[in-house]
């Protein structure tokens, strides 16, 4: 079984490309989300393959701030008529701001829909000053690779680069 890693990147100011329009999480959007990452075949920490009920209970919790304050204002869904077409959930915690979930519908996976919404919420950490996000994502999964793609790097690799661009 794949492990968790952490990956991280610096926030930036970009444009915004979406196919549809994007409009801020909310605290209403519960059964939507917990619907949309289930649909998504999507991992949870500590449960790999989780239940509809398990996943609907995870994003009641989030957006309750049991695993940090809701970044409402860097968090984002792609709506249509029929639900949740994608959503990007950013929390922080401490220090640390984390993309906790990017989900897109299986049915519109690989049509941009991760990318628009990965772009709106680093545009908006950006916005609020936020200079560096981080991800969890189970390693060698098509998250891990989607995010590396999109230059987020394992924290071991952070810090490598930091420390040789003072030498």
């Amino acid at each position: 079984m794949d492990h968790w890693q952490t990956l991280h990147m610096a926030t930036r100011l970009g444009v915004l490309d979406a196919p549809y329009p994007l409009r801020y999480l909310s605290t209403d959007d519960g059964v939507d989300l917990g619907r949309l990452v289930h649909a998504a075949g999507l991992p949870l920490p500590n449960e790999p393959t989780p239940t509809l009920s398990a996943t609907i209970d995870w994003a009641f919790a989030v957006l309750q701030g049991e695993y940090g304050r809701l970044l409402d204002a860097c968090s984002f869904v792609i709506e249509t008529r029929s639900g949740l077409l994608g959503a990007i959930v950013v929390v922080k915690q401490a220090n640390t701001v984390e993309i906790l979930q990017l989900a897109v519908d299986q049915a519109f996976q690989q049509q941009q829909f991760e990318q628009a919404l990965l772009s709106a919420a680093l545009n908006a950490l950006a916005q609020a000053r936020y200079p560096q996000v981080q991800v969890r994502v189970l390693a060698n999964s098509s998250q891990a690779h989607f995010f590396t793609n999109h230059g987020f790097m394992l924290a071991e690799d952070v810090n490598d680069a930091s420390t040789s661009n003072h030498d």
